[in-house]
């Protein structure tokens, strides 16, 4: 909010890796969308996904969330018009703009959720044991050293 950015919750449900449906409700009025579909996810993630946007009254979005360079472009959001710059993606996000989320089919779309789904497992074990215990906490965590107590006041986590 600090930053004029859309606040986006990831992938809901899934795991230990984000919002539930509770914090998604809980922390509503900073939020401007809710991923809807995650090629990564199984079928009840992505359908509790669109349960907690349709209850909390918020718009989705689609996300390939790749970490495999197979699954980018597996999902996306198309806004209704043009979206020509940052500021524009902004905005649409921000304003609820009228938009569809899109996405892959067929088998091939479907190994490739699995293959990011086994990835992430992974990066959830071994990966993540690395990161905590051999080098520390994740880059990527809001309360990690770099962001200097940038994020404590905010994060859920």
């Amino acid at each position: 909010a600090r930053q004029g950015a859309a606040v986006l919750v990831p992938h809901p449900t899934l795991l230990n890796v984000s919002l539930d449906g509770e914090a998604v409700a809980a922390h509503r009025e900073h939020l401007h969308a809710v991923e809807t579909y995650n090629a990564k996810s199984r079928r009840r993630h992505n359908e509790r996904a669109r349960e907690i946007a349709g209850e909390c009254d918020l718009p989705g979005v689609g996300s390939s969330y790749a970490h495999l360079r197979g699954t980018v472009g597996e999902a996306w959001t198309a806004f209704e018009r043009p979206i020509d710059t940052a500021a524009d993606l902004v905005e649409d996000l921000r304003s609820g703009a009228p938009r569809t989320v899109e996405r892959r089919a067929g088998l091939g779309s479907r190994l490739r959720g699995l293959a990011e789904f086994a990835h992430l497992g992974y990066e959830n074990t071994w990966r993540k044991l690395d990161r905590l215990f051999l080098s520390g906490m994740e880059p990527t965590h809001p309360r990690h050293v770099a962001y200097d107590g940038g994020f404590d006041d905010v994060a859920v986590y």
